[in-house]
């Protein structure tokens, strides 16, 4: 399972901003669910994504979660592995896959595409793959959002 967790533990400060603060991270915590919905939403196992946002004693915690092998894969990456065939069929690809996302990056370009003719084997040595970042490059931006998002509801607040 994957899993963002933040905590965060705030001074004294009343009620009105704890509850700012509150929408401030709901809101951009949706924002990132719906954006990673967006990025995934055609892939062929389609992750799903759980938020959750709490206050207790002070501290102000959220989590963005999934139970997505896949998503865990393409977003961390794989060592390179033995895929051995299952059962009596022997496995078949192409060489030469192009992925549709790139490291470091979230936006993508389509399907990937294998080019070449049909390999079969009885085992594959797969080289592994470098993770995609998809949760780093969501977080260099995260405190950014919302710190800006913040600031436009505490001048509502006037």
């Amino acid at each position: 399972m994957f899993r963002l967790r933040v905590t965060k533990q705030p001074q004294q400060i009343g009620s009105r901003l704890v509850n700012v603060v509150r929408q401030s991270l709901d809101e951009t915590l949706q924002e990132v669910k719906e954006e990673l919905e967006e990025l995934t939403g055609d892939w062929t196992n389609t992750p799903t994504f759980q938020k959750s946002l709490e206050l207790q004693g002070g501290k102000i915690s959220f989590n963005l979660t999934t139970d997505s092998e896949i998503f865990k894969f393409v977003d961390g990456g794989t060592q390179a592995h033995r895929i051995p065939r299952s059962g009596t069929t022997r496995l078949s690809f192409r060489p030469n896959y192009v992925p549709r996302t790139t490291p470091s990056g979230m936006k993508n370009a389509g399907g990937g595409v294998s080019l070449g003719s049909d390999i079969v084997r009885q085992f594959v040595d797969h080289p592994g793959v470098e993770g995609r970042g998809i949760i780093a490059n969501h977080m260099k931006e995260f405190h950014d959002r919302v710190v800006k998002r913040t600031a436009q509801h505490m001048r509502n607040l006037r």
